[in-house]
């Protein structure tokens, strides 16, 4: 390891490659405190000891930097050369106090070959053209716009409420008002919080309900903590989430038809509120809860959603359950778990989770594990993911990605 670099709002490490002679950018690095020292690059392989000492080179740019200063050298030499043939007259030095000095004489030699000074035409200012903006060759219909000809006025209208009121006051307030009690219900079956008096110093956030309504039509309510008002130090440690890497996904895709495994996914319900909280955090108490009195306020003990700290505690908590299990984590990528004597790979991004194995009674085990320990969704064969939409046809051992929507 060189050194460190920034690089996207995070640090990394600079590692060079004595076999390649290039310098890797990487954030996934072990250091072994127990090996020696290597050798600093000070050999020849590596430095041109007739260059400026610090200076590396790879030993395949050597004979471009010998080639170049072959060429430096013989132009040094042309240039003497020419001077000796044609050495012009001596200018005597130049005297600032003497006023009656000779002007200077200068050899016909000396001068020939120079341009002659370039006469400037005097600079006029151009006129630029204006170009008509293309937005305007083709203006959208009165209506798409947000007014008409006939003075009314457009407005885009939001199907979404912003407030527990507002959702069970508007036409969907059955729905809304089901899938609010339901969130409701599995916070109090996780023991999310506990009611304490407000005391005076506390770093008491925010909260509140937040309504999102599926692709599939269904209604989804969440409390959503103010994670912004944090402070770091007081209410916040670490942070960290577990995401997939690319890379893992497209060998894992590429593995299950070519092996003819099984493929599946699971999601977690409530995933968040599964992660134990190891600082003091202190919410304001939520709308429409009204059991908890007045002046109390919400000391959480489980995680929820907004905290900055939750997908941590979340990650600790999926973890354990793998590890008591019989799975290992993949070193350069820690949202990949894999049992070797069951021969199971699960890939993990937040709550959502990608099952692959050789055999169905092992998905049905390791689903079975799954929904004894958390709240499960099962999904089925997998079939989107990250935004991509798989397609497998198992006769032809193929497996085909694509977005359509």
């Amino acid at each position: 390891m060189i050194g460190y670099r920034e690089q996207s709002g995070s640090c990394v490490y600079q590692v060079y490659n004595e076999n390649t002679k290039q310098v890797l950018l990487t954030c996934n690095v072990v250091f072994d405190e127990t090996a020696k020292k290597s050798t600093p690059l000070t050999t020849p392989s590596t430095i041109i000891k007739s260059e400026p000492e610090g200076l590396f080179v790879p030993t395949d740019e050597k004979d471009r930097w010998a080639r170049h200063k072959e060429r430096a050298e013989q132009r040094k030499t042309l240039s003497e050369e020419e001077d000796k043939e044609s050495p012009g007259e001596t200018l005597p030095p130049i005297d600032p106090e003497g006023e009656d000095t000779a002007p200077h004489t200068y050899d016909k030699d000396t001068i020939v070959g120079r341009p002659a000074p370039v006469q400037v035409p005097p600079i006029t200012p151009e006129i630029t053209t204006t170009y008509e903006s293309r937005r305007l060759l083709h203006p959208l219909p009165p209506k798409e716009m947000f007014c008409s000809n006939s003075g009314q006025v457009y407005i885009a209208v939001s199907e979404k409420p912003f407030s527990l009121r507002e959702a069970l006051g508007g036409e969907d307030r059955r729905e809304w008002k089901a899938a609010w009690e339901s969130e409701v219900e599995s916070l109090r079956k996780n023991g999310t919080w506990v009611v304490l008096e407000a005391l005076p110093g506390r770093n008491i956030i925010g909260c509140r309900w937040l309504f999102v309504r599926k692709c599939d039509g269904r209604f989804k309510v969440r409390l959503v903590a103010k994670g912004y008002s944090q402070q770091p130090g007081i209410d916040l440690a670490e942070t960290f989430a577990p995401v997939t890497k690319f890379t893992t996904l497209r060998v894992l895709l590429a593995l299950v038809p070519e092996n003819d495994w099984e493929l599946h996914s699971m999601d977690v319900k409530t995933a968040f509120l599964n992660g134990v909280l190891e600082e003091e955090v202190y919410m304001q108490c939520p709308e429409g809860i009204d059991e908890i009195p007045k002046g109390m306020v919400c000391r959480l003990v489980k995680a929820i959603y907004g905290l900055r700290q939750s997908p941590r505690t979340w990650y600790q908590r999926i973890h354990e359950f793998f590890l008591a299990n019989g799975f290992m984590r993949c070193t350069p990528d820690y949202s990949l778990y894999v049992n070797y004597e069951r021969r199971i790979l699960v890939l993990v991004y937040v709550a959502d989770l990608v099952l692959a194995a050789a055999e169905v009674e092992e998905i049905v085990w390791i689903k079975a594990t799954l929904a004894d320990a958390f709240e499960m969704s099962d999904s089925g064969e997998l079939t989107t993911y990250l935004g991509l939409e798989i397609s497998r046809e198992r006769s032809r051992w193929l497996l085909t990605l694509h977005q359509t929507k």
